[in-house]
């Protein structure tokens, strides 16, 4: 029997000990996600044996959810960080071996939404767009007596008997090559719609990508997608005649697109993460129907906060990326930060600037969730496994 405590956590993914995946609604009822279970089946039975075999794992579980009976400044869940997770996600160069630091003690804790959206948003550098965490809640008739290796007893007297949560990361035992696997990308999107996404905590979106798509009335009724070779349109499985160029474009880069109208060939693609292993077929169709844009020094080409529908990928120059907070970095064409699209995440997490004068791909999410697609059914047949 679940608590009613993990029914009260709308749309964050729970991974139940039969390795479904899926989320509660606002009513208390439980959604399997039936593709993405039916993706991870095989591995999420490989994942728990692991797991219940190794507990307490570092690498796993990242740490509990229970409700305390203490005032706290937020209303939901308190969240509890692992000592290994805390020291990660706040480095303290200070810090004395296998001590905190007041500053990381402040931060051990937090509402659960804040915490699960900071486990979405941390990234390498080196490869901003490859999930480092995809946390899911599991339960286990645990209580907070059962986590007394970080659990101060002083500060948690007489909730010894509250029921605990954990939070476990997916992907925590995974080798980076397995974490840039699309249907890893997409478990990781459909968590972030459904928890960071104010409108979308309520209700959850299961059963992310899927076909159904809305198109606007405005925009030039042919454009660089309606030539399309009917073959490869069957192959990707989608109608790719009902992508607009100005398509929920709130960043207007289609003014930057090249006259006369330039492609690159198929094969530039598959420096980028999200075409690796498509066939060249497949490519060269998407290639053919993505146009290049060019932009000069200074430009602003994407803005933090702003949702849209498309992916940019950098083909030449150099960008700086602004995040809320102010935190600057940079990202040059041909760089391992390059290889995936730039500010992946929606809505967008950063500011883009052009350094230099820039040339670059702005294709449709559509184009590539029919790649992806493709690319998963082959995955689908080599299996993802902890063990390889």
């Amino acid at each position: 029997m679940q608590p009613d405590l993990l029914k009260q956590l709308s749309g964050f993914y729970v991974l139940t000990s039969a390795g479904e995946l899926g989320a509660y609604d606002s009513d208390g009822t439980f959604h399997v996600d039936a593709v993405l279970t039916k993706r991870f089946l095989a591995f999420n039975t490989e994942f728990l044996k692991y797991y219940l075999s190794h507990l307490g794992s570092a690498d796993i579980r990242l740490g509990i959810v229970f409700q305390s009976v203490l005032e706290k400044s937020w209303n939901s869940p308190t969240l509890l960080l692992e000592t290994e997770t805390l020291m990660r996600l706040y480095p303290m160069s200070g810090a004395r071996d296998g001590e905190l630091t007041g500053f990381q003690k402040r931060n051990r804790e937090k509402s659960v939404f804040r915490g699960v959206e900071l486990f979405l948003d941390y990234r390498n550098e080196e490869a901003p767009e490859v999930p480092i965490y995809v946390p899911v809640l599991f339960y286990r008739n645990t209580n907070l007596k059962d986590y007394s290796s970080f659990v101060n007893k002083g500060e948690y007297e007489n909730q010894e008997a509250v029921p605990v949560i954990e939070v476990l990361n997916l992907v925590g035992v995974l080798p980076q090559s397995k974490k840039e696997s699309s249907i890893v990308i997409e478990l990781e999107k459909a968590i972030y719609k459904s928890v960071v996404r104010k409108d979308a905590r309520k209700t959850p979106d299961l059963g992310f990508a899927r076909d159904v798509v809305k198109t606007s009335d405005a925009g030039p009724s042919s454009d660089a997608y309606s030539n399309i070779d009917k073959r490869a349109e069957r192959e990707l499985g989608y109608d790719f005649n009902k992508i607009r160029m100005n398509d929920d474009d709130p960043h207007n880069i289609h003014q930057w697109m090249l006259t006369p109208v330039e492609y690159v060939k198929g094969d530039v693609l598959r420096f980028f993460t999200q075409f690796q292993d498509v066939e060249i077929q497949v490519l060269n169709v998407i290639a053919g129907k993505s146009p290049k844009y060019a932009a000069s020094t200074g430009t602003i080409l994407l803005r933090q906060g702003k949702t849209d529908k498309w992916s940019f990928f950098l083909l030449e120059g150099e960008l700086e990326l602004q995040a809320a907070d102010g935190e600057k970095k940079t990202v040059c064409a041909g760089a391992n930060n390059s290889r995936s699209a730039i500010s992946y995440l929606k809505p967008r997490m950063y500011t883009v600037r052009a350094l230099t004068p820039v040339k670059f791909l702005w294709i449709h999410d559509k184009l590539i969730e029919a790649a992806m697609k493709l690319k998963a059914k082959s995955e689908e047949k080599n299996g993802l496994s902890i063990l390889k």
